[in-house]
């Protein structure tokens, strides 16, 4: 297996709001991030940016994922 590291974080306050919102979002919960390497050492970057529906506002807080890893591949 190619080089993979899983990156699991997250907050219970700001999981169980998103939760009360839409029950759905315990799927997504803790949020994770998966970093990989192909075979031809390229790294990848996969994460799910399901919002199952749920408002902008609720979900705000939540979309720490895609930011946390612009500014890691603008680093």
């Amino acid at each position: 297996m190619a080089d993979t590291q899983l990156l699991i974080f997250g907050s219970p306050r700001v999981g169980m709001s998103a939760m009360v919102a839409s029950r759905l979002l315990a799927l997504e919960l803790p949020l994770r991030a998966q970093v990989w390497a192909d075979d031809r050492a390229r790294v990848w970057v996969s994460f799910s940016d399901s919002t199952y529906g749920v408002s902008d506002n609720v979900m705000k807080p939540l979309d720490v994922v895609g930011s946390l890893v612009s500014t890691a591949l603008s680093a």
